[in-house]
């Protein structure tokens, strides 16, 4: 159901990568992962292979998540789920300020993380849905224009009662 849908998932541990990991393609998330910062903020400046949402510890190999954050949140890309064992209230804001949805404490309920990763999807799945028929529709209305345009040159003013038809 979520095959559409890719994941960046950015953790440090070695034992617990792989197994958010097999969670999320238990849900057939697209899933990518990452261990180091700066190798996050790369995939995240790819625009060939974007992810729709984007969940990570706050602490990662060569420093903070601080970097992919503002990285996603320049791109204006989706849901972003932080998690980590310790965090203080001024963390807490500092997160949320570039861009978190949502802040989990370790260890984190994999139930809760299945619901929120579902929530978060449907989201992504239905702004791709309205940005298709945003398309859909700037596509009609130029093709009406073109055969507006076609109708006035062949019947001249005979062809308005017809575009008044159509456009009924």
């Amino acid at each position: 159901m979520w095959s559409n849908v890719t994941v960046f998932l950015a953790e440090d541990d070695d034992q617990l990568r792989p197994m958010l990991r097999r969670v999320l393609e238990g849900q057939t998330f697209r899933v990518r992962t990452f261990a180091e910062v700066y190798q996050l903020v790369g995939a995240i400046d790819d625009t060939e292979h974007p992810a729709d949402i984007l969940l990570l510890d706050v602490q990662l190999l060569n420093g903070t998540a601080l970097p992919a954050m503002e990285a996603w949140s320049r791109k204006r890309r989706g849901p972003c789920l932080v998690f980590s064992g310790q965090l203080s209230t001024e963390d807490l804001v500092e997160y949320y300020s570039v861009g978190a949805w949502t802040v989990l404490e370790k260890p984190v309920d994999l139930r809760v993380l299945q619901r929120l990763m579902q929530t978060y999807a449907s989201a992504v799945l239905q702004t791709k849905e309205n940005e298709q028929l945003r398309r859909m529709q700037q596509t009609l209305t130029r093709w009406l224009l073109v055969v507006s345009m076609l109708v006035m040159a062949l019947l001249g003013e005979r062809g308005i009662p017809l575009l008044v038809d159509l456009f009924k």
